[in-house]
């Protein structure tokens, strides 16, 4: 795929799909993931921390084959080395993985890199270093990471309103019945592995959420308005 222009950000929103593999994941491509693309997956995350790099590089390429199919956003957890290898859109970086600023000097201005942090600091830190999105978290317990600190929507709210134009991607424990609390908020995006992989129609999971994420929220109440209820989605 295409390194991304300087309108980077304008595509950074919806739903995030992260996707892993390895013993606790994937070791192939699943018969839905096409479909959860179809249906409105708009960033893919291909995460794999106990593979080997060969193994990450090949799967993160054919992810990024059927990506081109539909636009979709591919991003590599943890390795800029392999993100350039395999020409992914970018990088997403945890607080222990390589520094924001030497993933930027090796990746250039146009690649995409993510940070996960936690509270309004990190978060200053992180954009500083030249990340081009945040992902907070995690929001709600999370049945990936059960022993990761819940931060809450609080945390949301308050680096949205310090940083009000970075583009922020909720992260743990969003489900259909939840995520219309992190849109509320302010997130942009929402990224999920649990809601979906263990959904049992992964395709129409994946439908659900987008169409939570892509409700417009007025700035001011207004009469008349219709409510969206997740659950009026067709089955």
């Amino acid at each position: 795929m295409k390194p991304m222009t300087d309108d980077k950000h304008k595509c950074l929103k919806g739903l995030y799909f992260i996707f892993n593999i390895g013993p606790d994941g994937f070791s192939e491509i699943p018969l839905w993931f096409e479909g959860i693309m179809a249906n409105g997956a708009g960033i893919i995350q291909v995460r794999g921390k106990e593979v080997h790099a060969g193994k990450l590089a090949s799967m993160t390429c054919e992810v990024i084959k059927l990506a081109k199919r539909y636009g979709t956003i591919v991003i590599v957890n943890d390795f800029p080395e392999i993100a350039r290898a395999t020409k992914a859109d970018g990088v997403h970086l945890g607080a222990k993985d390589a520094p924001i600023k030497n993933a930027r000097r090796f990746l250039g201005k146009d690649f995409i890199i993510g940070a996960t942090v936690r509270n309004v600091e990190q978060a200053g830190r992180a954009i500083s270093a030249g990340a081009d999105y945040i992902a907070v978290g995690s929001i709600f317990k999370s049945p990936t990471k059960p022993s990761a600190p819940v931060v809450g929507l609080d945390a949301i709210t308050s680096i949205k309103r310090e940083f009000p134009d970075i583009p922020l991607c909720a992260i743990g424990g969003i489900s259909v019945e939840n995520i219309m609390s992190v849109k509320e908020v302010g997130a942009d995006m929402a990224a999920v592995i649990s809601a979906i992989v263990t959904a049992a129609n992964p395709e129409k999971t994946a439908f659900k959420l987008s169409a939570a994420l892509s409700v417009r929220f007025p700035d001011i109440e207004e009469e008349g308005l219709c409510e969206f209820d997740i659950d009026d989605v067709d089955d």
